[in-house]
């Protein structure tokens, strides 16, 4: 009986240590996918931030001299917003004359940029809006620096909201910041 004894340790012993090792290779197992679960995770986590912040970053441009519309453009089309500041100037209207941030500063889509445009010298020619649409009128006079008003609205067959008079005539010297009134086809 004793060889049967010694057997039947051995086997007892034998099958203890099979299922101490499964439950550790088990284990290890676990361990081993929670951790590249992790890694991937991170690796992921990093690449679409490394992905985002590349595909946001832009420089802002250099749009002095260049025209009001030519500058929003340029500006738009790097992602960033822009607002408008107006100035008296001896440039011509209408011409960037400084921005907020110089050539090449590193801006994220979305920032705004500071555009300073010239509405021409203090004292300057009234521009011409008969003929012209309201919508233009307002457009041109802003660009100058002037205002408009539209004091009336008159029958016409021109089409409808088109300048059919203005005060000051076209040519007159007006300050910057002034009001031309126009009459309008309604």
């Amino acid at each position: 009986n004793e060889p049967e004894k010694i057997t039947e340790q051995i086997t007892t012993t034998l099958h203890a240590s099979a299922g101490k090792y499964k439950t550790e290779s088990r284990r290890s197992r676990q361990v081993t996918l929670i951790v590249t679960v992790a890694v991937l995770l991170a690796l992921l986590i990093g690449g679409i931030i490394i992905v985002n912040t590349i595909t946001n970053s832009t420089e802002a441009p250099y749009v002095i001299g260049r025209t009001q519309a030519e500058a929003l453009r340029i500006c738009r089309d790097r992602g960033l917003k822009t607002e408008v500041v107006r100035q008296s100037d001896e440039s011509e209207a209408g011409l960037v004359i400084a921005q907020s941030h110089e050539f090449g500063h590193a801006m994220r889509r979305g920032d705004v940029i500071v555009l300073t445009v010239s509405t021409g010298p203090e004292e300057q020619a009234c521009p011409s809006l008969v003929g012209k649409l309201f919508s233009t009128a307002l457009t041109e006079a802003e660009k100058y620096g002037f205002s408009v008003l539209a004091i009336d609205s008159v029958e016409s067959e021109q089409a409808l909201d088109t300048v059919l008079e203005q005060v000051p005539a076209a040519g007159e010297k007006l300050l910057n910041g002034s009001i031309i009134q126009v009459v309008l086809s309604g």
